[in-house]
């Protein structure tokens, strides 16, 4: 034992009943005796029933050197801090929407789901009135005055998607839904849609409603490109909504498996940083840890597993006597080509919608489509379903069999 620990000795003095700290020649004198080698001090200069045994050096640290470790650290994490904002990092800048009452509720199977109720939302901008969102018993939005949840006995229109087709950042009457219903009133119009789902979550959720619906009609998809990260739950997509989530994020994603088969996963469970909102340190290290713990997501076929997805829409609303269509919302010219060629090879019907989202077309301060979208949008959807009522009419026959309607 050499160099600074030895000076770490103790002993026990019986006049004091504490353990004090004892000179070294004490220590070493008393160590020694006690393993049978001759002590180089005299026996004599050891006091009454002393007891001297030496400190681990690996925890002989006293309290000077435990603030030296707390004052060193704290002065490397503020030069740290210090550096990344001169470098250009910033703490984690959350969305508006993260700060806003939710309008969700957690979902054991997909993550999250509408909270039922009527929700007066602040405007994202003074040019915008307040927004109405209204959530029915069963999970959907409003697309009419005073629906309340309840089926009627008209042909549905049933909506999945996102939050495209939900109608995120606007009132109830500006969604294209709702606008849909005033231009076909012999149609319901049902928007089940949901802000921040996939394909995935579209299919699931089509799943539960789908069956208790009729007479079913037509039920359509609103695809953005962006469906298909979601869809296996990229790194990207993870640390995007954990900027409009405070709280933990259950994600459903699938991967592929043998001979290329989908499989659902256990929901994916993420709980953002603590002080990542105060930090660039704190919130570049939740970004690394996301990318690190996710990164096998990146290399998933996100076309091939959304094609296989939307297939699966479509077996499943062809089961229930029902027309399937896929609209395009939002996906560039190149990528809406490859999946208008993909669609087509699969027997799947597909309606390309898509319009530049410009500043015009977008809620100032959000960035979701504003109200002058989903009435292109409407307006597209609507012509595809005037040049389409033979088709439907024919599917309306068959859906009022409940034989049919039921295999």
């Amino acid at each position: 034992m050499s160099g600074y620990f030895r000076t770490h000795w103790y002993y026990t003095d019986p006049d004091k009943g504490v353990n004090a700290r004892g000179t070294e020649a004490f220590c070493f004198k008393r160590y020694f005796v006690s393993v049978g080698h001759t002590p180089t001090i005299p026996n004599h200069s050891l006091p009454a029933a002393f007891a001297c045994k030496p400190v681990n050096p690996r925890i002989a640290v006293n309290s000077k050197n435990l603030l030296l470790l707390a004052c060193s650290t704290l002065v490397a994490l503020l030069l740290a801090e210090g550096g990344l904002r001169l470098a250009g990092f910033q703490p984690c800048l959350l969305k508006e929407y993260a700060n806003r009452e939710k309008i969700t509720q957690f979902h054991p199977q997909r993550g999250w789901d509408l909270k039922e109720g009527r929700f007066l939302r602040p405007r994202y901008s003074a040019q915008q009135p307040d927004i109405v969102h209204t959530h029915l018993p069963g999970k959907l939005r409003r697309s009419r005055p005073l629906q309340d949840g309840t089926l009627n006995a008209q042909p549905k229109l049933v909506m999945i998607g996102g939050s495209y087709t939900a109608g995120n950042a606007i009132s109830d009457d500006e969604t294209f839904s709702w606008k849909l219903q005033e231009r076909f009133p012999d149609l319901e119009v049902l928007n089940y849609a949901v802000g921040g789902y996939g394909t995935l979550q579209s299919l699931l959720k089509l799943q539960e409603v789908l069956p208790a619906i009729r007479p079913r009609k037509l039920v359509i998809y609103g695809l953005i490109a962006h469906h298909r990260v979601r869809n296996v739950a990229t790194p990207g997509w993870i640390s995007m909504l954990s900027r409009y989530n405070r709280n933990d994020l259950y994600i459903p994603y699938v991967k592929t498996g043998e001979n290329s088969r989908i499989q659902l996963q256990p929901l994916l469970h993420f709980s953002p940083f603590p002080q990542r909102e105060h930090s660039a340190l704190v919130a570049l290290l939740e970004n690394a840890w996301i990318s690190i713990r996710w990164r096998k997501h990146n290399a998933e076929p996100t076309g091939q597993i959304t094609l296989a997805l939307v297939s699966g829409m479509q077996k499943l609303v062809k089961r229930h006597n029902a027309d399937f269509l896929v609209v395009l919302l939002s996906v560039n010219e190149k990528a809406a080509a490859v999946f208008m060629k993909a669609f087509s090879e699969n027997g799947i019907r597909a309606l390309n919608c898509s319009f530049p989202l410009t500043r015009d077309m977008i809620v100032t301060g959000d960035g979701h489509p504003n109200g002058r979208m989903n009435s292109k949008w409407a307006d597209c959807i609507g012509r595809y379903l005037d040049n389409h009522r033979g088709r439907l009419a024919a599917l309306q026959a068959h859906t009022a069999t409940p034989a049919l309607a039921d295999q």
